[in-house]
């Protein structure tokens, strides 16, 4: 649930009051619940479904409190932390590779963080895991992601497949005050023990990319 309070000292009581409402009125159906690694707060990486939840932004701990309203109130249930999703979807590219596409393309030169980390993983292979591990009788809580790279290593290496030239595609550090977190990238052991091995970025661009008239 994308969602953080335009005002939290009014939303925060609303917000916790309907989620209760929405999860209670689901307690006899599975639930699947689709989270993030913003539950994290950055300061470790490569986290384990077990490790302890520190959100450090509203949105985290909306997500931390929707995650433990399932758990407390549903019997039959999967959570599922994504991390950062790109790729193709209905035809189109995502808006953020499409923006930094198009900029390169018109001269336009980026500046992207080689100190913060996320997990990648192409929004169409994160759907097809998510529905199998929905369908399962999996019960607990899973990281579906990629492999942990930098911000600016994944722009690069999309642009690259993408075929659109990286000179100005410029590496900088995140700053000293920044309250981004740092490193919320996810180990994926056990989705991966389960048989579900995310593609690289070269692979899932290729695999879900559009097709032309001429192909279908």
């Amino acid at each position: 649930m994308a969602y953080e309070a335009a005002d939290p000292a009014v939303d925060k009581h609303e917000y916790h009051y309907r989620v209760k409402q929405f999860v209670q009125a689901c307690r006899s159906c599975r639930v699947a619940y689709i989270s993030s690694d913003g539950i994290f707060d950055g300061d470790k990486g490569l986290y384990t479904e077990k490790d302890q939840c520190h959100p450090v932004t509203p949105y985290g701990y909306n997500l931390q409190f929707f995650e433990e309203r399932v758990r407390e109130l549903c019997a039959d249930y999967c959570i599922i932390r994504p991390s950062y999703l790109y790729g193709y979807a209905g035809g189109e590219l995502d808006h953020r590779l499409t923006r930094v596409r198009a900029g390169l393309l018109s001269g336009e030169s980026f500046e992207f963080f080689d100190d913060m980390f996320k997990s990648p993983l192409n929004v169409n292979q994160a759907a097809e895991i998510i529905s199998l591990i929905t369908c399962s009788e999996f019960q607990d809580t899973m990281n579906v992601a990629g492999k942990r790279m930098s911000i600016c290593q994944f722009y690069r290496e999309a642009m690259r497949v993408l075929g659109v030239p990286c000179e100005r595609l410029h590496p900088t550090h995140k700053p000293a005050n920044s309250r981004l977190p740092r490193d919320t990238s996810l180990d994926t052991h056990m989705m991966e023990g389960l048989g579900m091995l995310p593609l690289t970025i070269n692979e899932s661009l290729a695999r879900y990319a559009p097709r032309s008239v001429e192909e279908a």
